[in-house]
């Protein structure tokens, strides 16, 4: 791909602002579609066109062309937050290389967008809608009684049925501080989480495709576990303090770019597990606004367009992939703000604390 579109500057760098522009001009107003047409509606419809674009990559020749496609990209998928097809990515640009005289990577573009059409489709049936407005293509194998069970557990945890959002409600929910801190927690949390660049780093084709799926193993496996044992205990911090810890030691071995290749590679593996951070922020987050389903709405969407705010721009000057693999300031810089993440969590954890003896001295 680099050869065939001539991408020699920073052209991958803003792949991605493009991508996240189009994503986050998208967040809000999803929240709002989707609050009253339902999400067995509107996602699929959405991954259908983000999938469309995105075999339609497969046919660019410049990289304009590619600038619009990810930004047409980014929009649809603004609104899904999706995950990506890697294993099957990893075989293409070998195997598929040159067949029907089509280079490996556009082949992983047209079989990525089919997947995403195929599995939006489905979407359609499988998705179930809200408690209170049940998908009715779901029927094929939601009953009555899963739904009225639905029901009881929202009623059983006191959380409130998702409303439509209207404009008055939205601007509403920014007076919560919750959107605001959380989502600067989230977007450092995460943010602060070189990992799009390990590739970068590698040689071989075999080796930029192949190697970042162990990354994604274990960053999968470690989301697993810190949310598992998160739920288990009933807490959050701890839990969030252990994810820094680990973000700031992998960082620290990046900044420091020890000779040893093998340690090198341990801190970009290590650093994947520092990506675990936003389904913790977001399970805290909803346990504190069980009253409040459209705060909780709003605020999934801030924290994703601050997240993706800080990984549109910022690594253009922190990781500019004309510098690939000796960024100067990139896991410095990223350092610093994970420090800055920390401590939002702890500040999180005292808010937290304060409002819960405010309301005991009210109660009494």
């Amino acid at each position: 791909m680099e050869t065939d579109l001539r991408l020699y500057g920073n052209e991958l760098n803003y792949f991605t602002t493009f991508f996240n522009i189009g994503y986050m001009i998208m967040l809000y107003p999803s929240c709002i579609i989707i609050s009253h047409v339902g999400p067995s509606i509107w996602l699929p419809a959405c991954e259908i066109m983000w999938g469309i674009f995105t075999c339609c990559l497969s046919t660019a020749t410049s990289a304009k062309q590619v600038y619009g496609l990810r930004f047409l990209i980014g929009f649809f998928e603004g609104a899904t937050w999706p995950g990506y097809f890697t294993i099957i990515r990893g075989g293409l640009s070998t195997n598929l290389d040159g067949t029907l005289g089509r280079s490996g990577w556009r082949w992983a573009f047209i079989i990525n967008g089919v997947c995403t059409i195929f599995i939006a489709l489905i979407a359609f049936v499988l998705l179930p809608g809200f408690p209170d407005r049940p998908n009715p293509l779901a029927r094929l194998y939601l009953r009555p009684c899963d739904i009225e069970l639905a029901k009881q557990r929202i009623n059983r945890i006191g959380r409130d049925p998702q409303i439509g959002i209207t404009l008055k409600t939205f601007l509403r929910c920014f007076k919560f501080w919750h959107v605001w801190v959380f989502s600067i927690a989230w977007a450092l949390g995460t943010g602060t989480t070189p990992t799009s660049y390990f590739n970068l780093w590698l040689n071989s084709v075999a080796m930029l495709n192949y190697l970042p799926i162990a990354g994604q193993a274990i960053q999968l496996v470690a989301e697993i576990l810190f949310s598992g044992f998160s739920d288990y205990f009933g807490t959050r911090l701890p839990f969030l303090l252990v994810h820094s810890v680990i973000n700031i030691t992998a960082l620290s071995i990046l900044a420091a770019r020890p000779d040893n290749v093998s340690f090198y590679m341990a801190g970009w593996y290590m650093d994947y597990i520092g990506a675990v951070s936003t389904m913790l922020l977001c399970a805290w987050a909803a346990a504190h606004l069980e009253k409040e389903p459209q705060v909780r709405t709003v605020l999934f969407a801030t924290g994703t367009l601050f997240s993706y705010l800080f990984s549109a721009f910022l690594p253009i000057a922190a990781y500019p992939s004309s510098e690939a693999p000796n960024w100067q300031i990139g896991a410095k810089l990223y350092l610093g703000l994970s420090a800055v993440a920390a401590v939002l969590f702890i500040s999180i954890a005292s808010i937290f604390r304060w409002q819960a003896k405010r309301e005991k001295r009210q109660g009494e």
